[in-house]
């Protein structure tokens, strides 16, 4: 009896012993690590987290006046679709001296359709280049070769507004998708003297829309007497708001509109 009571207690001992070692020994399973990106298909719980992961995928938010400028273009085209001469003249300060003339409708709408034709090709994913504050927008498209006979050359697009002063409305100033600047090289010109020599010509060091040569004077401007120096390096030589290149398409009927 005695003996069946310590042979009990050391198979109690024994198997306690057992537990302990294997509870000590055990390797808890570590929690999952924290990441900064939810793995696909994670239900996220934090909202935090959330708007943050939302955040790196949505595109950035587009400029106001930038998609004010494209929404008055549309618009544009579309009163010359239409032949809407009133509608036209609100969306636009350059307009021919036939337009103003209520007595020469039928020539003004032959304009009008010259001039549908002449921006039906403009794309809006061409004019990748854009500069634009609260009183003007201007876009550019990149350059793009071109030659005519021995002439080699590079063209590029602009679109020119400026909002109305009065109504706070952009307004289109000028459209011109195929600006060129050429030169015909000597036969000892290298290739890439002929690249730099077009790039030189149609560079424009603080996007203003007129290039170097056009602010300098200098090219086949050096012989303009119109021609009127301006900071190759400043966008608003002058300082009264409105950039070089705007500034350049008023006329001085025209001038009044951009004064404060």
């Amino acid at each position: 009896m005695y003996k069946k009571f310590i042979i009990t207690i050391a198979v109690i001992i024994i198997v306690a012993i057992i537990i302990t070692v294997i509870f000590f020994n055990t390797k808890k399973t570590p929690p999952p690590a924290v990441t900064d990106t939810p793995l696909e298909n994670e239900i996220i719980d934090s909202t935090e987290q959330l708007e943050s992961v939302q955040s790196e995928n949505l595109p950035r938010e587009p400029i106001k006046s930038l998609n004010q400028a494209w929404a008055v273009f549309d618009e544009y085209v579309s009163a010359l679709n239409a032949r809407d001469i009133p509608r036209i003249k609100d969306l636009s300060y350059q307009q021919s001296e036939t337009c103003s003339n209520p007595d020469k409708e039928k020539e003004c709408l032959l304009i009008i359709d010259n001039l549908t034709k002449f921006v039906q090709d403009i794309k809006k994913e061409d004019y990748i280049n854009n500069s634009e504050d609260k009183s003007q927008v201007i876009l550019s498209t990149s350059l793009r070769r071109d030659s005519i006979g021995r002439q080699e050359g590079v063209l590029r697009g602009y679109i020119y507004f400026a909002r109305d002063q009065f109504s706070g409305s952009l307004k289109i100033l000028a459209i011109d998708p195929n600006r060129g600047w050429f030169y015909q090289p000597k036969e000892t010109d290298a290739k890439d003297f002929i690249e730099k020599k077009l790039l030189d010509m149609s560079k424009d060091s603080d996007e203003d829309g007129l290039t170097d040569f056009q602010e300098s004077c200098l090219g086949s401007y050096f012989e303009n007497t119109a021609c009127t120096n301006t900071d190759q390096n400043k966008k608003d030589t002058d300082g009264d708001g409105w950039w070089d290149g705007i500034e350049f398409f008023f006329n001085e009927n025209r001038k009044a509109i951009l004064n404060d």
